[in-house]
């Protein structure tokens, strides 16, 4: 339909002794309306074959507009829950919290056709858009279980593009497998998804293993935890050694090297290393 055009008169609100002026009035009722987002994310790399998705079906399924602008503060109602709801530490109450779970933002326009698994600028790197949504997954889901992670800080390294690539690589294979709700990703196929991630993880991990460090223990932990979860017994217990090995060389079980570390920083390290040794110690169908 072609635009209509009406001139009307209007009169100034505050001088009144000008005269009145012309003022020409579109009127476009039928066009739609453009997204000021539109154009945003039109200079994206394209990724590697590996690392698309091409969903069927009506792309505007279910997330008819971009996420709001993480830089922006959010609200703390949106990041922590409430008492009932926080991850909390045995030895330091209110330390660790969770974010409240409430719907997904739209991951990518609603004309997109595609997901990029990968970072373009980072291609070792989850896509900092997935990664978002992931963090808020994994602690939904599994957070309880390892209390040294603190979604604050996880969630702004994501930001900031500098959290470590092995975890940031566990935790999207983790989230990945509970994201039935990101139609970009279940028509992939979830577990392929989280494979395609754990992989990843475990080629960086070969690298940087005989390195002993606080966020690649973090990342075996996860690792061996998901690989017994998986059950999958051979690999449980091939990870479970090399976190072991890491959490003694780290002086994990040197007390006296912990009392010097700052309180929080002590209950962290001490939180992974009741996790890990209690996962070494699980009992599998292998062990009876």
């Amino acid at each position: 339909m072609e635009d209509s055009f009406q001139f009307i008169i209007e009169s100034p609100q505050h001088n009144t002794g000008h005269k009145k002026r012309p003022r020409l009035v579109t009127s476009c009722s039928s066009s739609p309306a453009l997204s000021s987002h539109s154009n945003n994310r039109s200079n994206s790399h394209s990724p590697k074959a590996s690392g698309m998705v091409s969903p069927e079906g009506d792309p505007n399924n279910r997330y008819p507009s971009y996420p709001p602008d993480p830089r922006r503060p959010a609200d703390p109602s949106h990041r922590h829950g409430g008492p009932s709801s926080a991850f909390q530490s045995r030895n330091d109450p209110g330390y660790y919290h969770s974010p409240t779970s409430h719907s997904r933002p739209p991951l990518y326009p609603s004309n997109s056709r595609h997901v990029h698994l990968f970072d373009p600028e980072q291609p070792q790197s989850p896509h900092p858009m997935l990664m978002q949504t992931f963090v808020q997954i994994f602690f939904e889901h599994v957070g309880p279980e390892f209390p040294f992670l603190i979604y604050d800080q996880i969630n702004q390294e994501v930001w900031d593009r500098r959290l470590p690539l092995m975890v940031s690589n566990v935790i999207a294979a983790i989230a990945s497998r509970y994201a039935d709700n990101i139609p970009e990703l279940t028509v992939r196929g979830l577990h392929n998804v989280s494979e395609t991630y754990l992989d990843n993880a475990k080629t960086i991990g070969n690298q940087i293993v005989h390195t002993p460090s606080m966020d690649t223990l973090h990342a075996l932990i996860l690792l061996t935890w998901w690989e017994l979860r998986m059950n999958r017994i051979s690999s449980f217990r091939s990870y479970a050694a090399s976190m072991m090995r890491m959490g003694m060389d780290l002086g994990l079980t040197d007390q006296d090297s912990l009392m010097m570390l700052h309180e929080k920083e002590r209950a962290r390290r001490r939180h992974a290393w009741e996790v890990a040794y209690r996962l070494n110690g699980t009992v599998t169908p292998y062990d009876r």
